[in-house]
């Protein structure tokens, strides 16, 4: 495989990211973009990191919580994530979403569906009494 080379920004490195967890997993080379533009300093890859493809190897499937726009476009993601067996995920998900092994969800939907479960982690630890 080839890349043009840009005369402004020669290779045009990003820094690829998982798309679950945003932990570096390499580096994409651009090259010349049209318009010869600068390209950003970090992008959502395919790849994931070794954490993550770990958990999935091992039955997990990841709810990541993201900021869309009313067309569904994802915007950005909150840093929210919950992590649940896949055996349990088929109660919600078709066998697409879950061989995947993590889906989007928009910020209202996530908190519909995990919502109890993050509020009543969140009180179980402010609970806590230290002796």
């Amino acid at each position: 495989m080839s890349i043009k080379i840009s005369k402004e920004h020669g290779i045009n490195p990003s820094i690829c990211l998982c798309p679950i967890c945003r932990n570096e997993t390499g580096i994409a080379l651009f090259g010349k973009i049209k318009g010869d533009i600068k390209a950003p300093k970090y992008i959502i890859g395919s790849t994931l990191c070794d954490k993550c493809k770990e958990q999935i190897n091992n039955g997990k499937i990841f709810f990541v919580e993201v900021n869309a726009s009313n067309t569904g476009e994802i915007i950005s993601c909150t840093g929210r994530t919950v992590i649940i067996n896949k055996k349990d995920a088929k109660q919600i998900l078709n066998d697409n979403e879950i061989a995947i092994g993590y889906v989007y969800i928009d910020k209202n939907n996530f908190e519909r569906m995990f919502g109890n479960i993050i509020n009543s982690q969140k009180d179980n630890e402010n609970s806590k009494t230290i002796s």
